[in-house]
C-alpha cells in the first residue's frame, strides 16, 4: 500500500459513526446543491449499483434536512 492510499484510509468514517458538522447556510445549501445533482446523475445512468447508489444519497440528504430541522 502506498503512503497516499494509506492516507485515504485514514480518513475514512468508521461505519456507523456519527458526523456532526457545523455548516454555514452557504455550506449547507452547497452540499445539498451536491448530493442533489449527485443523486440526478446516478439516476440518469440507469445501471442497478448507480441506482442503489442514488437511493443512499437520498437517504443521506434526508437526514441532512430532518438533523437541520430537528438544530432549528
Amino acid at each position: 500500500m502506498t503512503e497516499e492510499e494509506t492516507v485515504g484510509e485514514q480518513q475514512r468514517l468508521t461505519p456507523g459513526r456519527k458526523l456532526t458538522l457545523n455548516l454555514s447556510a452557504e455550506e449547507r445549501e452547497a452540499v445539498f446543491h451536491a448530493l442533489d445533482r449527485g443523486e440526478d446523475d446516478l439516476r440518469m445512468s440507469g445501471r442497478e449499483e448507480d441506482m442503489e447508489m442514488a437511493d443512499t444519497v437520498s437517504g443521506v440528504y434526508s437526514k441532512i434536512v430532518q438533523e437541520g430541522n430537528d438544530a432549528e
